[in-house]
């Protein structure tokens, strides 16, 4: 299942955006694991995906 694409994030907007744009950068060195793998590696469950 893909999930929806990642919109660009501009660390120099805020300290909200550099935050973001730091973990993205962390999961690119991992390999890019995805959040789906992410979650079940901490135990979390996954959001179930909903259509309108």
């Amino acid at each position: 299942m893909a999930g929806r694409r990642e919109m660009p994030v501009d660390p120099a907007a805020g300290p909200v955006q550099r935050f973001a744009s730091e973990l993205r950068a962390l999961r690119a060195q991992t390999g890019g694991m995805t959040y789906r793998s992410m979650a079940q590696r901490a135990g979390y469950s996954v959001s179930p995906t909903t259509t309108p």
